[in-house]
Parts: C-alpha cells; structure tokens; sequence
C-alpha cells in the first residue's frame, strides 16, 4: 500500500514512511497556499464591477427620489390651487399649505381637511386686474349671517373684504 501512495505522490516506489508524510505534508501546504492566492470567485467581486454597480444604482436611486419629489409637488400645486378656485383656503395661505404637504402624509391630511372644509368664498377675484367686476367678492351664506348680525349692509361687508384682501396680497 506505501509503494501505491508513494506512486500517487510522486515518490520513488522505495520511499520510506517518512518520506511518503513529508510529501503529503508539502501537498497539504502547497494547497493552502494556492486556496490562500486564488479566492473563490464566486465570494469575491473585482473593484471596478462592484464600483460601476454601486455607481449605477446610486444613480437610479437619486433619480427616483427626484421623480418622486417632483410629483409630489405637482400634486401639492395641483390640490391647493384646486382648493384655492374652490374657496376652501384663502390665497394668502398657499405657502403655509406648501409646507404642510411636503410629504405624502401631509397631502393626504390636506385632502382630507379639503374635502371637510366650508367654501370661504364663492368668488375672489383678483383686484389688481383690470377685467370688468374686478375686485368684487360675491358672499357665501355665512358670510351674510355674519353681515346681518352686526349689522353691516352686504355690499359694505364684500368692499370690507375686497380691500383687506387686496391689502393682505400687497403685503405678500
């Protein structure tokens, strides 16, 4: 049996016992060692593919978030100018409800609170325009009760509201 292994490793089939384990031993040693210079691929990535890899995704991550922050905002504009032609936020609000919908929880509490929310106005025109009836706010139902209660005529309560809003949009 020590002449077979002998022939296996190589060896002279006269080799001794200590021969035939110092041969093994530096079998074992030089497989090591060439286990220890030639990883396993299949554990290990060269740098420029993993840098390329992680560059692209990276890439396509902040693209993404940009994609995704852009509609947002769009929804944002879309939905508070909506509730702004309604009559359910005042203009001079717009920046407050901007920040408040800066994320998609935040919009969708705003929708909701728009869908609850009374019609301040019916018609808000813009006084700086030159358009016949300029100017001119027509009153909601709340609005006359308000003006009846303290006894103020409708159409001195609509000028009131006219020029305070005229004055808030200068101010902005």
């Amino acid at each position: 049996m020590l002449k077979t292994i002998a022939a296996a490793l190589g060896l002279a089939e006269a080799a001794t016992e200590p021969e035939i384990v110092t041969a093994i031993g530096k079998l074992k040693a030089s497989t090591a060692l060439n286990a220890a210079q030639q990883p396993d691929l299949a554990k290990f990535v060269p740098r420029a593919d993993y840098e390329l890899a992680l560059n692209r995704a990276t890439t396509a991550e902040t693209k993404i978030a940009a994609d995704g922050k852009a509609a947002l905002e769009a929804r944002v504009a879309a939905a508070i100018d909506g509730a702004v032609k309604a009559g359910k936020v005042a203009p001079a609000s717009k920046d407050f409800y901007v920040a408040t919908c800066s994320t998609a929880e935040g919009l969708a509490a705003f929708e909701k609170f728009v869908a609850s929310a009374p019609t301040a106005f019916t018609e808000i025109v813009d006084p700086k325009k030159d358009e016949p009836g300029a100017g001119k706010v027509a009153l909601n139902a709340e609005q006359l009760a308000v003006a009846k209660a303290l006894g103020i005529e409708p159409k001195a309560f609509a000028a009131d509201i006219t020029k305070r809003a005229a004055a808030h949009a200068e101010a902005a």
